[in-house]
């Protein structure tokens, strides 16, 4: 028995939003019930519904109800087959063609109808799915932040595969972008593999491979000697960065695509310090970092304050003592730049935290060095050591009831002091614990006369009461003037000391000889360590007229040429020596035009000027001005004491020469210029001389 099944395609174009629509298909054929098992219904029925689902609305259904019956009743059988296939061709060209940019996903629907549903229920079975077509769409942003815990989908949006829960925080290259039912979808994978489709809620886009930027607000320490990049392009950060063993602030990161996380690193200050993989640093409880072990001792030099903790708590018991010898077992880089030392006494208990700036360095547990001088007399008969293994010395040892100089101390971790002795020829005898000793006071031997003047410079000698060396003032308060020495000392510590008079014949002290330069006057020039001075307090007598020195004026030729060959703009014309006169006729005219406070601030008075000792120079600009510009000013600066001479009218010094601040002005000391350029002093203060005003 033949049955005759009837198949109607219609195709129903739905404005809008909205692609064609497969609703029917009208054929007809002709089968015995033998023939197949399947019709071409249920066969078109199948293949329909392996698509994705899709919702229609019931509006949508009368519509398409109504125009099926129109077509069924304007078109033949035959017709309806070859519209069928012209519209199914047609359908696929204009459903690609009339989806909106602005739609996230693009629907295919499907339906069956017929005039009669009675006639069509015993011809053809209708799918229970609608088929769903997935739109891929541009990537803008090829990297993403996963942000969320969402499910993870196949390529066909169908079967959940995994969560992102495993992936949360981490970047991620984003790889496709589709949508379904409004809802965009993101293909993303990591460096090593794919991972699958992910909602776009549940990432975070960004356009570089570095990803979001996560707030963190940590402290870190710097432990790795590796870059500090500038950017995610890896342009090596070369000022401003961040160093090993210091400590910053990591105030956010970025979790890369490469798979490691950067800090982005700040200091005390606010600066920003660069990017660092994060394996590079130590995450720190604090500000001030992570604790390192360090193991070394040190002595204390500074009454400061030792730490509690870092919250900046005073220490008051068990806290550290000036002078004593502790060991730092560590110490922590701070945020602030300093590091701070973690002290134990020699029982092992906790001293406090203190700046490493309040401490010394010591080579052993006997601590540092400390200068002291003085003279003892041993009293007991104890060991003498060769060093702190606690050797004992043999040979040249201290003996008892022998008086000798200590020169200086250590101050043990183990709470004593220890001498080291030398006797009257300079050979040193040993260390010694202080309590086995004496201190002795009869060792400056006699007065021997002596008429001598001396200038005391800035230093840091200590003037003495006596020869139990007890102070009495220092040099740095009696430089600046001339002294008597009247007698002096020749100690059995092997230094000489003078006893100071002032102007008025006050005594002052003691001190030793090496502190002092000696003055002498000849011929009314006064020379204090052998160099001639010219200044508002020492005049030069109105006959004394030298000439340029010739060692003076060639070791000046010779500054000259240093220069020019560094293409330094300086002249061959100079200022040099200057007469008496000379220089009374300059002073004069700068006094009429300037008066005469003015004039003594740059020009010297007829008798007082250096120009007329013949050892100072003026250099000069190749366009007639006074050296002066930065460039060849600096050079002048650092290098002059190169071939002999000094600035002599330093800046900021107008109190001390009595001139105001001259670049071009350099005078010839000879050997001694390198000393005083090093000492950053001015000649009266290397020399202890009054200096400033008339």
């Amino acid at each position: 028995m033949k049955k005759q099944l009837r198949k109607w395609l219609v195709i129903v174009w739905v404005m809008g939003s909205f692609p064609l629509k497969i609703v029917a298909d009208e054929m007809s054929t002709t089968l015995s019930d033998s023939e197949s098992s399947v019709t071409p219904t249920e066969s078109i029925s199948k293949s329909l519904s392996e698509s994705s689902e899709v919702q229609i609305s019931a509006t949508y259904e009368s519509s398409l109800v109504e125009t099926t019956e129109s077509l069924l009743e304007e078109t033949t059988d035959s017709e309806s087959i070859t519209t069928s296939e012209s519209l199914i061709e047609a359908s696929s060209t204009v459903s690609s063609e009339s989806v909106e940019t602005s739609t996230s996903e693009a629907e295919i629907l499907e339906t069956t109808t017929s005039s009669s549903e009675e006639a069509l229920s015993d011809t053809m079975e209708t799918s229970d799915e609608p088929s769903v077509q997935l739109f891929s769409q541009s990537i803008v942003l090829p990297y993403g932040t996963i942000i969320s815990t969402t499910k993870v989908w196949d390529d066909g949006l169908k079967n959940e595969i995994d969560t992102t829960a495993n992936f949360i925080n981490q970047t991620v290259k984003v790889e496709n972008k589709v949508t379904k039912n409004n809802v965009t979808y993101y293909k993303i994978s990591t460096k090593d593999r794919s991972i699958g489709y992910v909602e776009e809620k549940s990432l975070e886009l960004t356009k570089e491979a570095n990803g979001k930027y996560n707030g963190y607000g940590r402290f870190v320490t710097v432990q790795n000697d590796q870059y500090m990049w500038q950017n995610f392009s890896w342009q090596k950060r070369t000022t401003n960065a961040a160093k090993k063993n210091h400590t910053y602030q990591a105030r956010g990161y970025y979790q890369h695509f490469n798979g490691s996380r950067y800090l982005t690193l700040y200091d005390d200050q606010g600066k920003w310090m660069g990017y660092t993989n994060e394996n590079n640093v130590v995450l720190a409880e604090g500000r001030q970092g992570i604790y390192q072990a360090n193991h070394q001792y040190v002595t204390v030099i500074n009454d400061q304050y030792m730490w509690q903790n870092f919250s900046w708590q005073k220490r008051i018991t068990n806290a550290a003592k000036k002078n004593y010898t502790y060991q730092a077992r560590g110490y922590y880089r701070h945020i602030n730049g300093n590091r701070y030392l973690t002290l134990y006494d020699n029982q092992g208990q906790w001293m406090g935290y203190t700046n490493e700036n309040n401490v010394r360095i010591a080579s052993g547990r006997q601590g540092i060095y400390q200068a002291d001088s003085k003279s003892v007399t041993v009293t007991n008969d104890q060991y003498v050591w060769q060093n702190f293994s606690w050797q004992k010395r043999t040979t040249n040892a201290a003996k008892k009831n022998h008086t000798y100089q200590a020169r200086g101390y250590y101050r043990h971790m183990n709470g004593s002091r220890y001498l080291t002795l030398y006797d009257n020829q300079g050979n040193w005898m040993g260390y010694i614990n202080e309590t086995s000793t004496k201190k002795s006071v009869s060792l400056q031997g006699n007065a021997i006369p002596i008429t001598k003047r001396v200038t005391i410079p800035v230093s840091n000698y200590d003037v003495w009461q006596n020869f139990s060396w007890e102070r009495k003032t220092t040099a740095k308060k009696l430089s600046g003037k001339v002294y008597q020495v009247k007698v002096y000392y020749k100690h059995a510590n092997g230094s000489i000391y003078y006893s100071l008079y002032d102007s008025n014949n006050k005594w002052q002290g003691y001190i030793n000889a090496t502190g002092t330069k000696t003055v002498e006057v000849k011929q009314g020039v006064t020379y204090v360590d052998g160099i001639l001075i010219a200044n508002k307090k020492h005049a030069l007598p109105v006959s004394y007229n030298p000439g340029e020195n010739a060692t003076a004026g060639g070791k000046f030729r010779q500054l000259l040429r240093a220069m020019q060959l560094l293409n330094l703009d300086v002249s061959n014309s100079y200022s040099g020596f200057r007469s008496y006169s000379y220089q009374n006729v300059l002073y004069q005219n700068y006094v009429r035009l300037y008066g005469q406070a003015a004039a003594d601030r740059f020009s010297a008075r007829p008798g007082y000027s250096e120009h007329q000792t013949g050892l100072a120079f003026d250099l000069i600009h190749t366009n007639g001005a006074l050296l002066e510009r930065s460039r060849e000013a600096n050079w002048l600066a650092e290098n002059a004491h190169q071939h002999g001479f000094i600035i002599r009218y330093k800046a900021g010094k107008e109190s001390i020469t009595g001139y105001q601040y001259e670049p071009w002005h350099v005078r010839y000391v000879g050997n001694q210029a390198s000393a005083i350029y090093r000492s950053n002093k001015t000649l009266e203060e290397y020399l202890g001389i009054p200096g400033g005003g008339y």
